[in-house]
């Protein structure tokens, strides 16, 4: 092998490992295009689901159901208060059999601060509880994380869904 061979193998296996370096670190899933991501629970699936906007991540079945995070971002223009008013108003409305659990300040990792709101809700006939963790990005940029699983499953799962939403970070 010749000198300029070499120089090319040595710079390429440089190149390859910059790419590595740089890639999202093990165990992280992206959050759509936004430049976000969360760890996802160990053995759980990550998984496209046709016309929305972000993949979700599946728990393995657990009598028959699976606990799931989802993921939406947006812009508001109020403060964050504001924000979450506007958000607990539409469930209080919107949601079939909404009843509040609690509600509470939490931080990232990564220090953005956020609320968790946790309440009990009827979806296609079966009773099922959602933390819902709202984060501030930016001065108008909101990041929600929807952990929902079936009422009676709901504790099993909340550790993992409190380090999924703690994991967050800006890419």
């Amino acid at each position: 092998m010749n000198k300029k061979t070499r120089y090319l193998w040595v710079a390429l296996a440089i190149f390859c490992l910059i790419l590595v370096s740089c890639s999202t670190e093990k165990g992280r899933v992206k959050i759509g295009n936004g430049g976000y991501s969360v760890k996802s629970p160990v053995g759980w699936d990550v998984r496209a689901v046709p016309g929305a906007e972000y993949e979700i991540i599946v728990s393995p079945l657990n009598n028959g159901y699976a606990a799931t995070i989802s993921f939406s971002d947006g812009n508001y223009s109020g403060d964050f208060q504001q924000y979450l008013d506007a958000m607990f108003r539409v469930y209080e409305t919107d949601t079939q059999g909404f009843q509040q659990a609690y509600q509470s300040d939490f931080s990232t990792d990564s220090h953005h601060n956020g609320q968790r709101f946790v309440m009990v809700t009827t979806q296609q006939n079966a009773t099922m509880k959602l933390a819902m963790y709202f984060i501030k990005i930016s001065n108008d940029k909101y990041l929600s994380i929807y952990c929902a699983a079936r009422e009676g499953s709901f504790d099993e799962y909340a550790q993992a869904f409190d380090a999924c939403a703690r994991s967050f970070k800006v890419n």
